[in-house]
């Protein structure tokens, strides 16, 4: 049996495999080691440097991981999509 480190692994290594062009993470880059998180987030600057990644949850990240942050804000007249205070 695989461990959830492992398993979470598994994941980010089909997607190198893959090569996709967008990839939405669950907050999974939160569930694995610090040490493969990093491995993880150089992989995506580097080899896979055009695949969009779109990260769902709370995530601090590696520093220049993420250019851009947006935010699901609620208002009187619903629901709307804007980024988040001060970003493009």
């Amino acid at each position: 049996f695989l461990s959830e480190n492992e398993k979470h692994c598994l994941s980010f290594a089909r997607v190198i495999l893959h090569r996709p062009d967008w990839v939405v993470i669950d907050d999974a880059l939160n569930l694995v080691e610090r040490a493969t998180r990093r491995r993880i987030e150089t992989i995506f600057m580097e080899r896979l440097n055009t695949t969009g990644v779109l990260t769902i949850g709370h995530d601090g990240g590696q520093p220049g991981f993420y250019t851009r942050t947006m935010a699901l804000r609620l208002d009187r007249h619903g629901r709307i999509f804007n980024p988040a205070a001060g970003e493009d």
